[in-house]
């Protein structure tokens, strides 16, 4: 048996330029739209990967539809709107 090195794929500069600093916009294109990375698999692969990859988006859901529920969104009018993005 033997499984990928998902922190050594992860972590390699010839992948991801300084694999160490946090970038969460090297997963976007430039329009906005998510990247599809081959070189991404936070939950392994093949027979061995993860079992909780499933609950994990249920989570993910359940989270936001719950924080949606519970809070109250509105525009205000501290800023203009040239400085929301």
């Amino acid at each position: 048996m033997f499984t990928a090195n998902v922190w050594a794929c992860h972590m390699d500069p010839k992948f991801w330029p300084d694999p160490g600093k946090f970038q969460p916009g090297r997963f976007l294109n430039p329009d906005g739209t998510v990247k599809t990375l081959p070189s991404y698999f936070p939950f392994s692969l093949g027979k061995r990967q993860c079992p909780g990859e499933s609950m994990s988006h249920m989570e993910i859901f359940l989270f936001l539809a719950i924080f949606m529920q519970k809070f109250t969104f509105r525009t205000t009018t501290k800023t203009s709107s040239s400085q929301v993005r």
